[in-house]
């Protein structure tokens, strides 16, 4: 079984995980409600990000991905 810190990277992510993955994620995120909680800040924090990003002069797709990668990996130093 995987630790709250390890299902936190993996929703950090952004990878697209196989069915069998997302069936334990979400039994995981049933008895777990502190990852819950961090997918559901995750979910508002990537929509404000996007929001953002879309007011901003166009972006390469990079300099996108590098910029909202910074800011969740920020997130994950202080906490």
């Amino acid at each position: 079984m995987m630790s709250c810190k390890e299902w936190a990277e993996v929703m950090a992510s952004g990878h697209e995980l196989t069915a069998y993955r997302k069936m334990i994620l979400r039994f995981h995120l049933l008895i777990c409600p502190p990852c819950a909680k961090y997918r559901e800040h995750l979910r508002i924090l990537k929509a404000a990000i996007r929001k953002f990003l879309a007011g901003q002069p166009s972006l390469s797709e990079e300099e996108r991905k590098k910029l909202e990668d910074g800011i969740i990996e920020r997130l994950h130093e202080q906490g």
